[in-house]
């Protein structure tokens, strides 16, 4: 599950297309469709790609993540400790597991503490409310 192929999307790694974004990737779909490519000049996209680019944005504050079946806690650790300016998360309605730990709307601090397993977290209880 770990290097789960995302879509029929590609980063390119060939000179004739240079990166164009700060994120120093380019994918087949920023290509007009016209181009061939050779099997050597593309990797496949997987979630962790997805998630170390997007700790990449030096900006970055919050995070929605709807629909994200390919999300695992290891991706959802190395977003938090790898965005320094995260201040919330949504990432109610991701993951491939029902009812994930992590699975909720939170602050950055909540999140970490929950993936450090400083506040176990029941289903059923609200966004963040720790068990009593």
């Amino acid at each position: 599950m770990s290097y789960l192929s995302l879509a029929a999307d590609y980063v390119i790694q060939s000179p004739s297309h240079p990166p164009t974004a700060f994120t120093s990737i380019i994918v087949v779909s920023d290509v007009p469709k016209s181009w061939t490519w050779r099997p050597k000049e593309l990797q496949q996209v997987n979630g962790m790609d997805i998630i170390e680019n997007i700790t990449r944005l030096p900006l970055l504050e919050t995070v929605r993540i709807k629909k994200g079946l390919w999300l695992s806690t290891e991706m959802v650790r190395c977003l938090v400790d790898g965005s320094p300016r995260l201040r919330s998360l949504n990432l109610r309605e991701a993951g491939m597991k029902e009812k994930m730990p992590w699975a909720m709307k939170c602050t950055r601090e909540k999140m970490a503490e929950i993936l450090n397993g400083e506040i176990p977290r029941k289903p059923g209880n609200g966004p963040g409310v720790p068990n009593t």
